[in-house]
């Protein structure tokens, strides 16, 4: 697989894990090593950069790509040679590889790492995780150990809305998961879905995943109700699109 021209790339041929080792592997100030790496500003610049505090510096680099016409388009060649280096030395093979985020990278059971690749690149391990879903374009990544769930593809709004309600749920079920008892896993996943259906779940978890938003029977979307909408409230869209879904992935 050619690494380098992939800034944004997901195995969708993988929908679940679980007990594995994944682990993101991420650039350590990536803007400004692929900028020192690769020489893609004068020297007195660099230096300017490499005095600022991280937000401060984030903010210079960003102005500088709208300011000089290739910086952007050479920082994306750079993070690609980057990864591209990075996988090379550690000859980690294709099926290994899960995703990648432009600076970051998500490895399946992969050891004795070596993050170092030049004076300037350092990958770091950042995040562990033993479970993994893809479901609608959303990855669900979860650690055991934490018993924390992590998912990419949302809005801040809806990974805060839903982190003690629908994310929390799911997270609940990938541990069980990982225990490997099918009969407690069938029992409790029932249970849910009769919750759920049964409008017997706190209120947020009726949330829309995608829009943030209530809806109500007539497609009328809300962005705040109360337990007398709870009747009215289509429930349906989170349940076809994400928790009917999460039971048969989990189920099979």
């Amino acid at each position: 697989m050619n690494i380098k021209d992939k800034s944004n790339w997901l195995n969708k041929d993988i929908n679940y894990l679980k007990n594995v080792n994944i682990t993101e592997y991420d650039l350590a100030s990536g803007g400004l090593s692929v900028i020192k790496e690769y020489q893609l500003l004068p020297k007195d610049k660099i230096a300017i950069l490499d005095k600022m505090d991280k937000e401060s510096k984030n903010i210079a680099i960003g102005k500088l790509q709208a300011k000089l016409k290739n910086l952007a388009k050479n920082m994306v060649i750079g993070f690609g040679l980057a990864r591209q280096t990075f996988v090379d030395l550690n000859t980690i093979p294709d099926e290994n590889i899960l995703a990648i985020k432009k600076d970051a990278m998500f490895l399946i059971n992969c050891s004795g790492i070596e993050g170092n690749i030049s004076d300037n690149l350092h990958f770091r391990e950042k995040n562990t995780y033993t479970s993994y879903m893809y479901i609608n374009r959303k990855e669900f990544y979860f650690s055991s150990s934490t018993r924390e769930i992590d998912v990419k593809g949302v809005s801040e709004e809806v990974r805060t809305a839903q982190k003690d309600y629908l994310f929390s749920d799911f997270a609940k079920f990938m541990l069980i998961g990982e225990k490997g008892d099918p009969d407690l896993l069938m029992n409790k996943l029932t249970e849910y879905q009769i919750k759920y259906l049964s409008k017997k779940l706190p209120l947020e978890t009726y949330r829309n995943l995608d829009t943030g938003l209530f809806t109500y029977s007539n497609n009328f979307e809300l962005e705040y109700i109360d337990e007398s909408f709870i009747d009215d409230l289509d429930i349906s869209y989170n349940y076809m699109t994400y928790v009917l879904p999460m039971i048969q992935i989990l189920l099979k």
